[in-house]
């Protein structure tokens, strides 16, 4: 399993280095829906398990950011991890992203 870890992480830190395209930006308020979602993260949202779903509104808002970030197989990858590899995948992610900084760096 954490053979497996290591590699989703690698392909999530692989598809980070690419620029995040406009729809991952901060939203204008104008366009974006009452929740806070555009109309198309609201409709890939309805494709995700609900234990997907759980995870992400367990995430702050910086976290969610990131997590839009991902490919939908990531997110659900993610989401199925153990709580400790999820911290520490979430921690390595938005300091990648230029967030806050991972623990113990």
């Amino acid at each position: 399993m954490r053979r497996f870890s290591r590699t989703v992480l690698v392909a999530a830190l692989a598809a980070l280095a690419l620029p995040i395209p406009p729809a991952l930006a901060l939203q204008d308020e104008a366009t974006a829906a009452p929740d806070g979602l555009t109309p198309e993260q609201q409709s890939a949202m309805m494709t995700w398990p609900e234990d997907t779903k759980a995870f992400y509104a367990s995430l702050s808002a910086e976290q969610q950011q990131v997590f839009w970030a991902l490919s939908d197989e990531d997110k659900v990858t993610l989401s199925r991890m153990e709580p400790a590899q999820r911290d520490e995948v979430m921690r390595q992610l938005q300091a990648r992203l230029g967030g806050s900084p991972a623990k113990g760096q």
